[in-house]
């Protein structure tokens, strides 16, 4: 039993065994590489805290009946797997490893399971094993909630290839958490072309802040603006037919940019710079 304020296990290697039962009444802070398998029993009223520089990996079918502080590093499975937890909260130091090797939840890509509430803040680094290249569309659910709050403040490994992007996603589809769609940069509706649809959303949502990637945050900064717009047009699709002075009409975007005549030229730009590269 650990409680009585904070206890400290420290050790280079610290195994939390199947069959093993630990009640946890208080914070038990773990120090060094800690593992929990599944079978393990962690109960009680308390919190395990991973502090930075420590590493907490929860094997495949890990089940922790309390909450997880993550100021260091937690990894999920075991190349890949699944693992569930009471509540989360990663602190602006955590960081969050997941792995992807395919397209089947447990056995392709890791996912996290939080009962209660997940707090996220700090880093999310995604990870592509075993030679495995997402095409569009793939989706990854990879954290679940009862409910959530906050967002990760930098999401790394992302980035596949220029002409693809794992896109997050915050509660969506009905389920409270995180999900990664594989899409092309500019691709807002998910339909495999960046086109007028995608311009209308981008439109929509111009100078908006608080977005995600389906209202045209396609940089992932928050704001839908110019930038972003540089992407959808780098990425235009070549059978795309509208020119840009329609498509900005179409969007609504000469009634929301201050300046027009300036952005029809930058958009015109982009666009041809997109149908140049292909």
């Amino acid at each position: 039993m650990f409680s009585g304020g904070t206890s400290r296990l420290e050790s280079p290697t610290i195994e939390f065994r199947s069959g093993s039962t630990s009640a946890v009444n208080d914070d038990l802070e773990v120090v060094g590489d800690t593992g929990i398998f599944a079978g393990a029993v962690l109960s009680g009223s308390g919190r395990l805290v991973v502090p930075d520089g420590s590493l907490l990996n929860l094997l495949d079918g890990a089940a922790v009946e309390i909450e997880i502080e993550n100021n260091g590093q937690m990894s999920v499975g075991s190349s890949p797997g699944v693992a569930t937890i009471e509540a989360l909260t990663q602190t602006g130091d955590g960081q969050l490893e997941i792995e992807l090797a395919g397209t089947v939840l447990g056995t392709g890509y890791d996912h996290l399971d939080v009962i209660n509430t997940a707090t996220l803040a700090g880093t999310l680094d995604v990870n592509l094993i075993d030679g495995f290249y997402p095409a569009q569309g793939d989706k990854f659910s990879i954290l679940t909630a009862g409910t959530r709050d906050g967002e990760f403040d930098a999401i790394d490994g992302i980035q596949v290839a220029a002409d693809l992007t794992l896109a997050p996603l915050y509660d969506y589809e009905d389920l409270i958490g995180l999900i990664l769609i594989a899409a092309l940069p500019g691709d807002a509706n998910f339909d495999g072309l960046v086109d007028v649809a995608d311009l209308g959303i981008l439109g929509a949502n111009f100078n908006a802040d608080d977005m995600q990637w389906l209202g045209g945050d396609f940089n992932l900064d928050g704001t839908t603006d110019v930038a972003d717009l540089g992407i959808l047009g780098a990425n235009w699709s070549s059978g795309g037919s509208l020119s840009s002075a329609q498509g900005l009409e179409a969007a609504g975007l000469t009634a929301l940019v201050p300046e027009p005549a300036t952005l029809s030229l930058f958009v015109m730009s982009v666009l041809m710079v997109g149908h140049r590269r292909r």
